[in-house]
């Protein structure tokens, strides 16, 4: 299977659609970026997920609006996401549904990975984040994905709903009344996720449009679908996941993570220990990981990545850093600054 990371061209024609309402022509953007009217033609269409992020991130500097990623997000239809986007017909439940969107929109795009986790107080999250840490600007794609995910559910819970907040792994933009506007909820940014918080009783809520019967066939076409991308996930690929997804949300524990996975502790515990490996390790790891790459990107704060790993304090997180790499957040932090000053901020685009 080839290293790049791939998405289904749908989504394509939706940013075209909000690009050419702005007055500005496509086409130029298109051909910088090698796609076609072909491309446009064929939703099920496999493009390097890179190429698609650096198209959107462009569409909003060639328009001049910061914030369509957002817009796009809102004006997707449930045919630019394939089958997926009819997945809420076939549920019984909100949650059900949404729960299986993210599952399965693995079958229309490689690199990311999506859930529905616990997050406390009554709330779950909807988390969304490219695995992919080579692609760094991503702000546009991060919006355009919780904006649709919120535009779904507003379909169905009704035009007043609102969800308890949302979460951006980007920094705070310059201007968040479009953010304010549409989400009508509490913005964080700076955060370890792209997430959007929504009430369990909203979950519980019966869907009246269902239609079992098209669930199972929903659900083979695009477990087929996934197929012809997607590789299974290691053990430890699978328990690193559910870390980082938990990272920042609190109970970041074995227990927590356990129930994540759909195991006991106990057969968690046993699992890590035929692949002679530990829980602490893998948070270890995964924390150091986070914490580096958070701590790269422009404005980053020591208080704020600390807060994200589920730190007590700074003073915890520097001791730990320390530990790691020989050096404090802070002199790391500066470090990446100046060597973001010599990059472009993106991947290769071949």
């Amino acid at each position: 299977m080839s290293n790049v990371a791939m998405i289904r061209s749908s989504l394509i024609s939706a940013v075209v659609a909000q690009v050419a309402k702005t007055g500005t022509d496509p086409g130029p953007l298109l051909r910088k970026y090698g796609f076609s009217g072909a491309t446009l033609s064929n939703p099920y269409a496999l493009v390097p997920l890179h190429r698609f992020v650096a198209l959107c991130e462009d569409a909003a500097l060639v328009t001049g609006d910061d914030a369509i990623g957002l817009r796009v997000g809102q004006a997707i239809s449930s045919g630019h996401q394939g089958p997926a986007g009819f997945i809420f017909s076939a549920s019984k439940t909100v949650g059900e549904a949404l729960r299986r969107y993210a599952q399965l929109m693995a079958a229309w795009q490689d690199s990311a990975h999506t859930g529905v986790v616990g997050f406390g107080n009554g709330a779950e999250a909807y988390i969304y984040r490219i695995t992919d840490e080579r692609i760094r600007l991503r702000r546009q794609d991060a919006e355009l994905t919780l904006s649709t995910v919120h535009q779904q559910l507003k379909s169905v819970l009704g035009r007043n709903w609102r969800p308890l907040g949302v979460h951006f792994e980007h920094a705070m933009p310059a201007d968040i009344r479009p953010h304010r506007k549409i989400f009508d909820a509490p913005l964080s940014f700076g955060e370890p996720i792209n997430c959007l918080l929504v009430a369990e009783s909203d979950l519980q809520k019966t869907l009246s449009s269902q239609d079992d019967s098209l669930w199972p066939f929903i659900e083979r076409h695009l477990t087929d679908l996934s197929k012809e991308r997607q590789s299974v996930l290691s053990f430890r690929e699978q328990v690193d996941n559910a870390i980082v997804n938990r990272l920042g949300f609190g109970g970041v524990g074995i227990g927590s993570i356990s129930a994540d996975l759909g195991l006991s502790m106990r057969t968690l515990q046993r699992r890590l220990k035929e692949e002679d490996l530990t829980f602490g390790a893998l948070l270890h790891a995964a924390r150091r990981r986070i914490a580096e790459t958070s701590l790269s990107k422009p404005r980053s704060r020591v208080v704020d990545v600390a807060n994200a790993l589920g730190y007590a304090d700074t003073a915890v997180l520097s001791r730990a850093f320390k530990r790691w790499t020989g050096t404090s957040p802070r002199q790391f932090a500066k470090d990446g600054k100046n060597r973001a000053q010599l990059s472009d901020g993106s991947v290769d685009q071949s």
